[in-house]
Protein backbone atom coordinates (compact mmCIF):
# COMPACT_ATOMS: atom_id res chain seq x y z
CA UNK A 1 0.00 0.00 0.00
CA UNK A 2 1.17 3.67 -1.13
CA UNK A 3 2.10 6.07 1.53
CA UNK A 4 -0.20 8.93 1.30
CA UNK A 5 -0.46 10.54 4.17
CA UNK A 6 0.69 13.96 2.74
CA UNK A 7 -2.33 14.03 0.62
CA UNK A 8 -4.86 13.12 3.35
CA UNK A 9 -3.61 15.78 5.64
CA UNK A 10 -3.80 18.41 2.85
CA UNK A 11 -7.08 17.80 2.04
CA UNK A 12 -7.89 17.52 5.66
CA UNK A 13 -6.56 21.01 6.10
CA UNK A 14 -8.47 22.23 3.30
CA UNK A 15 -11.65 21.04 4.56
CA UNK A 16 -10.98 22.64 7.69
CA UNK A 17 -10.03 26.09 6.45
CA UNK A 18 -12.65 26.38 3.78
CA UNK A 19 -15.26 24.46 5.37
CA UNK A 20 -15.67 24.10 8.88
CA UNK A 21 -14.01 27.42 10.07
CA UNK A 22 -16.42 29.57 7.87
CA UNK A 23 -19.22 27.54 9.44
CA UNK A 24 -18.70 28.05 12.93
CA UNK A 25 -19.28 31.46 13.23
CA UNK A 26 -21.45 32.97 10.52
CA UNK A 27 -23.05 36.08 12.06
CA UNK A 28 -20.20 38.43 13.23
CA UNK A 29 -20.66 42.04 14.95
CA UNK A 30 -17.86 44.00 16.36
CA UNK A 31 -17.12 44.75 19.70
CA UNK A 32 -16.25 48.33 21.57
CA UNK A 33 -12.69 47.66 23.26
CA UNK A 34 -11.06 49.97 25.73
CA UNK A 35 -7.83 48.98 27.68
CA UNK A 36 -6.31 49.92 31.21
CA UNK A 37 -2.49 49.35 31.26
CA UNK A 38 -1.61 48.27 34.86
CA UNK A 39 0.85 49.76 36.64
CA UNK A 40 2.00 46.63 37.88
CA UNK A 41 1.51 43.39 38.71
CA UNK A 42 -0.23 42.26 40.86
CA UNK A 43 -3.84 43.94 40.48
CA UNK A 44 -6.38 42.98 41.90
CA UNK A 45 -10.08 41.92 39.72
CA UNK A 46 -11.80 44.61 42.16
CA UNK A 47 -8.92 47.35 41.21
CA UNK A 48 -8.96 46.78 37.30
CA UNK A 49 -12.95 46.52 37.56
CA UNK A 50 -12.53 50.28 38.87
CA UNK A 51 -10.14 51.61 36.82
CA UNK A 52 -10.42 54.03 33.97
CA UNK A 53 -10.08 52.47 30.53
CA UNK A 54 -9.05 54.27 26.92
CA UNK A 55 -10.72 53.55 23.99
CA UNK A 56 -8.86 51.27 21.50
CA UNK A 57 -9.00 49.15 18.60
CA UNK A 58 -7.71 46.14 16.98
CA UNK A 59 -4.17 46.04 15.89
CA UNK A 60 -3.27 48.89 17.88
CA UNK A 61 -0.11 47.47 20.47
CA UNK A 62 -1.29 47.43 23.99
CA UNK A 63 1.79 46.52 26.14
CA UNK A 64 5.69 45.79 26.26
CA UNK A 65 6.26 42.18 26.57
CA UNK A 66 5.43 40.89 29.64
CA UNK A 67 3.76 43.96 30.52
CA UNK A 68 -0.16 43.70 32.02
CA UNK A 69 -3.42 45.46 30.25
CA UNK A 70 -6.54 44.83 31.14
CA UNK A 71 -9.39 45.06 28.38
CA UNK A 72 -13.03 45.88 28.47
CA UNK A 73 -14.88 44.60 25.69
CA UNK A 74 -18.74 45.29 25.07
CA UNK A 75 -21.47 44.99 22.63
CA UNK A 76 -25.07 44.50 22.01
CA UNK A 77 -26.17 41.50 21.02
CA UNK A 78 -28.95 41.15 18.75
CA UNK A 79 -31.89 39.99 19.53
CA UNK A 80 -32.60 37.76 16.33
CA UNK A 81 -29.49 35.91 17.40
CA UNK A 82 -32.01 34.79 20.63
CA UNK A 83 -31.69 31.07 21.44
CA UNK A 84 -28.36 31.00 19.34
CA UNK A 85 -24.85 30.15 20.88
CA UNK A 86 -23.29 33.16 20.93
CA UNK A 87 -19.01 33.69 21.38
CA UNK A 88 -16.81 36.22 21.37
CA UNK A 89 -13.70 35.31 19.23
CA UNK A 90 -10.89 36.87 21.29
CA UNK A 91 -7.24 36.79 19.65
CA UNK A 92 -4.81 38.76 21.90
CA UNK A 93 -2.45 38.69 18.98
CA UNK A 94 -1.04 35.38 19.11
CA UNK A 95 -0.06 32.84 16.10
CA UNK A 96 -1.82 28.93 14.98
CA UNK A 97 1.81 27.91 15.27
CA UNK A 98 2.53 26.86 18.56
CA UNK A 99 -0.03 26.49 21.69
CA UNK A 100 1.73 28.97 24.28
CA UNK A 101 4.46 30.92 25.02
CA UNK A 102 2.73 34.11 23.40
CA UNK A 103 -0.28 36.02 25.40
CA UNK A 104 -2.81 34.94 27.49
CA UNK A 105 -5.96 36.37 29.14
CA UNK A 106 -8.29 35.79 32.06
CA UNK A 107 -11.87 36.97 31.48
CA UNK A 108 -14.12 38.12 34.30
CA UNK A 109 -17.82 38.90 34.34
CA UNK A 110 -18.25 42.30 35.19
CA UNK A 111 -18.99 41.52 39.00
CA UNK A 112 -15.58 40.31 39.26
CA UNK A 113 -16.10 36.42 38.36
CA UNK A 114 -13.69 34.36 36.95
CA UNK A 115 -15.43 33.02 33.74
CA UNK A 116 -12.77 31.63 31.12
CA UNK A 117 -9.20 31.43 30.14
CA UNK A 118 -8.19 33.09 26.60
CA UNK A 119 -4.89 31.87 24.61
CA UNK A 120 -3.50 30.81 21.68
CA UNK A 121 -5.57 28.24 19.84
CA UNK A 122 -8.53 28.68 22.90
CA UNK A 123 -9.92 32.17 21.27
CA UNK A 124 -13.73 31.71 22.28
CA UNK A 125 -15.46 32.97 25.37
CA UNK A 126 -19.39 32.12 25.57
CA UNK A 127 -21.85 35.29 26.26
Amino acid sequence: MHDDRHIVEQRLDRVLHQRIKPAQHTHTLPMDIAVWHTPGEPVDVTQALNATYQPTHIGQPWGPAWGTAWFRLTATIPETWAGHTVEALINLGSTDERPGFQCEGLCYTPDGTPLKAINPLNTYLPL
